[in-house]
């Protein structure tokens, strides 16, 4: 395998923000009389862009009263900072990664505003080229689109990169595009993760089974 770049996922992958993004909806739509429970957010919100899930959740209203909502919901996310850490062994792998020459890029549902205020609130402004952005593309995950756009970005064929993901929407793209996803599970069951498409799951980027997987044997950077 002549690896080239690793793609990241940022909510859940990166950090693991779920439960904090869950907070924020709950909070949000209760203030408009609409009860969200664990389980329908797992099922319908997890990995999706936002303007996407309020079309489903708000079919009958117009696209600025979703705006309103979404804004509304990522301001209470970002009231939620200093909860914001990276998840374990992030660090030591973009160091490693920087080491190989590998490029690093991020496939994110977020919105980009939200998504430069969490990377920048972790020390992460500027460790990714490109960024993606799902909610600016004519289709978000799971369809395959977000990841085949920062391949082409980077020039790339499927079988040089590796995708981290945590939702099942974003391993069914990642998977889609026909790159080797690995399933960080940190908000779904690994079984389910394995079932939408993973090859590999982990539990986090200390795991083992990541590093056994990238081995000097299949890390084939050309100049490396």
């Amino acid at each position: 395998m002549e690896l080239r770049a690793l793609i990241f996922d940022m909510d859940g992958t990166l950090i693991d923000t779920d439960d904090l993004h869950f907070s924020a909806y709950v909070q949000v739509l209760a203030d408009i009389g609409t009860p969200l429970t664990r389980p329908e957010y797992d099922a319908r919100m997890a990995g999706r862009p936002n303007l996407e899930i309020l079309r489903d959740f708000f079919p009958g209203e117009t696209d600025a009263f979703r705006r309103d909502l979404m804004n509304l919901k990522e301001a209470t996310f970002r009231g939620s900072a200093s909860a914001w850490e990276p998840l374990p062994g992030l660090t030591e792998l973009l160091r490693w990664a920087k080491e190989q020459g590998l490029r690093q890029a991020l496939v994110t549902s977020a919105p980009r505003e939200n998504a430069s205020y969490l990377l920048e609130a972790v020390g992460l402004t500027g460790a990714f080229n490109p960024e993606v952005y799902a909610d600016e593309l004519p289709r978000g995950k799971p369809d395959p689109l977000p990841y085949r756009t920062a391949l082409e970005l980077m020039g790339l064929g499927s079988a040089q990169a590796v995708v981290f993901e945590d939702s099942l929407n974003g391993v069914i793209s990642g998977a889609g595009a026909g790159i080797f996803t690995v399933g960080v599970a940190t908000t779904q069951d690994p079984d389910a993760l394995r079932a939408a498409g993973a090859s590999l799951v982990i539990s986090d980027f200390t795991d083992p089974a990541l590093w056994d997987y990238l081995s000097p044997t299949q890390v084939r950077v050309p100049g490396h």
